[in-house]
């Protein structure tokens, strides 16, 4: 049996659902899900119920055997119970989120997989299945059905500004992108893209208001809460054009875009960490800048 921790907010459950989809994929087996952060008592939401992904789910079991004793017998792991019966998992941690570790694709035996898994090499060779998976299974509100025609009938680019806890929290990991960025971005657009009309999501809307100056045609997107981060998605992966964030949302909204001729823009830096530690979360072809 294998398992893969869930965690963090829909776009790190995304990969880590991809993750684990790979396996599967590859190795014909099934792959369980740990949700259990998503307990109503941690106040966390689990936003891949949204999607109609495929999913078997366990939960840890009150482990029977001193730990002592799970040395001697080589039970020194965690204790599971699903549909499946009780099982035990070995640990098997990624060293870090953003690199691609071919190893961990490996068929290992009782494997509890924790991580990131920010890589479209993980599973790329899978990439129609997981285009299914993640189609809602409820339809969009009226609200945004009218954003979505609105962005279907325009040469539409989704642009994403993520502040809220990259402001707020000090981690020496995640930063806002500033700006620059985003103008450098939107020229580039103007110049390869004919008539775009810039679609810009955020969880600031106030801050894009008074300092986000385009001369070309723009709307903000403010009608969905953090809570109904899914229909932001949906919105961005129609538009026919993406500029991200460093931001595991706007990255998928471009990878779900089916526009054959998509032109996706992304930071060059990803995060504070050393650049050689986040390579793999560039997809091919995207432009950095």
């Amino acid at each position: 049996m294998k398992a893969v921790k869930l965690a963090g907010g829909l776009g790190n459950q995304m990969f880590q659902y991809a993750f684990a989809k790979a396996h599967q994929h590859k190795h014909k087996t099934p792959v369980l899900f740990d949700k259990t952060v998503y307990h109503p008592a941690y106040n966390r939401s689990f936003d891949l119920a949204h999607f109609n992904c495929k999913m078997e789910f366990t939960t840890p079991a009150k482990n029977r055997w001193p730990k002592i004793l799970r040395k001697l017998l080589k039970r020194d792991g965690k204790k599971f119970k699903s549909n499946f019966g009780a099982h035990y998992f070995n640990d098997v941690k990624e060293s870090h989120g953003l690199k691609f570790y071919p190893h961990l694709l490996e068929n290992t035996d009782n494997a509890y997989y924790a991580g990131c898994f920010q890589s479209e090499k993980y599973f790329i060779d899978i990439r129609d299945i997981l285009l299914k998976d993640f189609t809602l299974k409820e339809k969009l509100n009226a609200a945004n059905s009218a954003i979505l025609e609105d962005i279907k009938s325009k040469n539409s680019v989704s642009l994403h500004i993520r502040r809220g806890d990259y402001i707020t929290v000090n981690n020496g990991i995640h930063f806002a992108v500033e700006q620059d960025y985003y103008q450098k971005a939107v020229s580039y657009i103007a110049e390869k893209i004919k008539y775009p009309y810039f679609f810009v999501f955020s969880d600031d809307a106030k801050w894009c208001k008074e300092n986000l100056k385009l001369e070309l045609p723009m709307q903000i997107v403010n009608i969905n809460d953090a809570l109904h981060g899914f229909y932001d998605l949906e919105l961005m992966k129609n538009c026919k054009h993406n500029i991200i964030a460093n931001s595991t949302l706007s990255w998928w909204g471009a990878w779900l875009n089916e526009n054959r001729d998509k032109v996706v823009i992304m930071p060059q830096k990803w995060n504070l960490l050393d650049t050689s530690t986040y390579e793999n979360i560039f997809p091919q072809g995207w432009i950095k800048l």
